[in-house]
């Protein structure tokens, strides 16, 4: 009895001894199991985020790197080339390549001119034209010569001059009607009779560099050469064109001076001379002043601006008469 009872007694004991260290134990074992619960959440999330990055694209630019590599893996800037406008401008000054400088009515055969579009537009028997600009390269510095308006197939070309604002269909084969006070504007008049006056008393006809002779002038010799513009390419041409406005007292002088010769060949040669036109001119207003009879009278009022702001209006008159059934001018002058 005594033993069983000592028996029961240990077991008592050995059993509160284990309750209390399983008791004592808890606290820190929890912390424990909570700590290990973190520390995984913490690594899982870190192994996500990194997942994450490293399927993103990643740039590396190194000095080897080219830049169009680096280039193709960001967003292209946007500009105005993306709509296609830029292209299709430069299609118009193509086209215009594919006409030939004496097509053009350009004064050198074979120089290569520089050609820009404009972007302005015009309308032209129902058809759209497209604005390119001509430029001439000259000792590394660009030069306006005109403008030229292409259809947008690039069939048809036509050359804008500003003085006259007109529009010439090219190329330009068009010959010179004699002039009449009665029946034409001033201005229209005026247009022709100063381009041809011109052509002596400002800047040659247009030619080519590549067919040159040889022409006495005061007993020396001068380089002249061939003109291209094939409404005046000849002597008699140009005479003829002449006489569609002035008289021979006034031709005779324009052809006794040094700027033509005949050649050999039956072409007109020229020897390329130019004065440039007075800086200081503004404009020029034409009226018909006095028509009677087979005489008519012509009133020029020339402006001039100059630099210190004063402006200077100035007349001129010109005398026509009627000879032989034609009209033309007995004293003329290019206000410019």
């Amino acid at each position: 009895m005594k033993r069983t009872l000592c028996l029961m007694f240990c077991a008592c004991l050995l059993m509160t001894g284990c309750g209390g260290d399983a008791q004592q134990s808890s606290t820190p074992l929890k912390e424990s199991v909570e700590a290990k619960q973190t520390e995984d959440a913490v690594q899982t999330s870190l192994a996500e985020e990194s997942s994450e990055e490293s399927s993103a694209p990643v740039v590396v630019v190194t000095e080897d790197s080219p830049v169009a590599e680096t280039q193709e893996t960001l967003p292209p800037p946007v500009t105005a080339e993306a709509d296609g406008t830029s292209e299709q401008t430069d299609a118009y000054a193509e086209m215009i390549t594919a006409f030939d400088n004496e097509y053009l009515g350009l004064p050198q055969k074979d120089k290569v001119y520089i050609f820009q579009s404009t972007g302005a537009t015009t309308e032209m028997n129902g058809a759209v034209y497209h604005a390119v600009s001509c430029y001439d390269e000259y000792e590394g510095a660009l030069y306006y010569m005109c403008d030229f308006y292409i259809a947008e197939d690039g069939a048809s070309v036509y050359r804008y001059y500003l003085s006259e604002d007109r529009y010439a269909l090219l190329p330009e084969t068009v010959g010179f009607e004699q002039m009449d006070p009665s029946t034409q504007e001033p201005e229209e008049i005026f247009a022709v009779a100063n381009e041809l006056y011109g052509y002596f008393a400002l800047s040659s006809l247009p030619c080519s560099y590549e067919n040159v002779l040889e022409f006495e002038v005061d007993g020396e010799m001068y380089p002249f050469y061939m003109v291209t513009d094939e409404r005046l390419d000849t002597k008699m041409e140009l005479i003829d064109a002449l006489s569609c406005y002035f008289s021979m007292e006034i031709i005779n002088s324009l052809m006794d001076s040094s700027f033509y010769r005949d050649g050999p060949d039956g072409k007109l040669y020229t020897s390329d001379g130019a004065r440039g036109s007075d800086i200081f001119y503004v404009g020029t207003e034409y009226e018909l002043t006095l028509l009677i009879g087979d005489t008519a009278e012509f009133t020029a009022y020339n402006t001039y601006g100059y630099e210190n702001g004063e402006t200077v209006e100035e007349e001129y008159v010109y005398n026509a008469v009627k000879q032989d059934g034609r009209w033309v001018f007995t004293n003329f002058e290019l206000p410019y």
